[in-house]
């Protein structure tokens, strides 16, 4: 799907599960040195056939970052 469809919050393919799922266009802004090292998060993820985007890269740290871990009993 284009761009214009993303930024009219369209349904686009999901990448990892290929199943439509609705999509919000979001913008911040972040110091330098976060947003490189994101870029240098998504080269190192990035296998050949598959390059991540700095978007890429923002989605699965976002993902990660909120998933809600078990807790570890001691």
């Amino acid at each position: 799907m284009n761009t214009v469809a993303i930024l009219r919050d369209m349904t686009t393919p999901n990448t990892v599960e290929q199943t439509p799922t609705p999509t919000v266009n979001v913008g911040a802004r972040l110091p330098a040195d976060l947003v490189a090292r994101v870029d240098a998060y998504a080269a190192d993820a990035s296998r050949p056939g598959l390059r991540l985007t700095r978007t890429d890269a923002l989605k699965m740290l976002l993902e990660y970052a909120l998933t809600p871990k078990p807790e570890v009993v001691r």
